[in-house]
Parts: structure tokens; C-alpha cells; sequence
């Protein structure tokens, strides 16, 4: 009878401190991973899709210009940023502003929409992005959890994207 042996009762009584052990020391984790909250930016690619297509057959007969300057395989890329942690960023939590880099030339970029709408004063919009040659550089602005900025970049050419930035007691991902 296993209810008497004391083998096997003193067995049942390691595992159940064993596990005990195990369920204490994981609640305790998830509560210190809890309350540490990390500030989070993450940003993600919406589309990236050529403005003109070009038969080849008629491609050598054929200008597309953007102010006046003939361009060839321009790409409109729609990129969307937002805080996915938990905390608030305030402009003070930057070490370094978020940047986003690109393997070609960027021609002008855009906000397309903010979330809250109220996100960014109106008559700042036009100058909120910084251009560089090849980057987009975003100003040191606050953003609460899940406030999102989705804006429009015209490149010259298929390239990838790169970010960098740092905040403080977070990551961009």
C-alpha cells in the first residue's frame, strides 16, 4: 500500500517540494519582470512598392521626372513607429534620436497620420522629419504607450532599413 510506505511518501513529499520551489522562484520572476516596465519603440515596414512601373519595351522612351529631375525606379516606402512598451518616453529619455537609415538616397518623406491624431501640432508636421542623404531623423518627442506616427518615404530604389537610437531603460525592436 503506497500510502503506508515511507519510501514512497517520503518520495511524494521531494517531488512536491521540488515543484513547490519551481512555482515560487517562476511567481517571483514574472512579479520582478512585471514591475520593471521597459520603454519600447518598435517600428515596422506598412509597404514598400515601386511609384512607376515601366515597360521595358518603352523604357528608354519614357521620363518620369519628380520636380523637374527625371528619376528612375523611385519606391514610395510607408513606415510605421509607435511605443509598444508600457512606459511613457518624454524627449529626456533619448541618448540618441531614432534614426532610420537607408542603403540609397531618400528623395522626401512625409507624415501620413498619428495616432492620437493631436500626436504632432499641425504647423510642425512639415519639419518634424529631419532628411538626411540617406536617413530620417526623428526629433527627440514624447510618446505614450501606443502612440503611433505612420510616415511616407519617396526613395530613389529598393533598399532595407536600418535604425538606430537609444533611450533610456528601453530598446527599439
Amino acid at each position: 500500500d503506497i500510502l503506508h510506505d515511507l519510501n514512497a511518501l517520503s518520495l511524494i513529499s521531494v517531488i512536491i517540494a521540488i515543484i513547490s520551489v519551481i512555482a515560487i522562484i517562476g511567481v517571483g520572476n514574472y512579479q520582478v519582470r512585471k514591475g520593471r516596465k521597459q520603454r519600447k519603440i518598435a517600428y515596422r515596414r506598412v509597404s514598400d512598392a515601386p511609384i512607376v512601373n515601366i515597360n521595358r519595351a518603352v523604357v528608354k522612351q519614357v521620363q518620369v521626372l519628380l520636380e523637374g529631375q527625371p528619376i528612375q525606379d523611385a519606391r514610395l516606402a510607408v513606415l510605421r513607429v509607435w511605443n509598444a512598451g508600457e512606459e511613457p518616453i518624454r524627449p529626456e529619455h533619448y541618448f540618441e534620436p531614432l534614426t532610420f537609415i537607408f542603403e540609397t538616397e531618400v528623395l522626401s518623406s512625409n507624415i501620413m497620420d498619428t495616432y492620437p491624431p493631436q500626436l504632432i501640432d499641425p504647423s510642425n508636421e512639415k519639419t518634424f522629419l529631419t532628411l538626411g542623404h540617406q536617413t530620417i531623423q526623428f526629433p527627440q518627442f514624447p510618446l505614450n504607450s501606443n502612440d503611433s506616427i505612420i510616415f511616407a518615404v519617396l526613395l530613389k530604389g529598393k533598399s532595407s532599413i536600418g535604425v538606430k537610437g537609444r533611450i533610456e531603460a528601453g530598446r527599439i525592436i
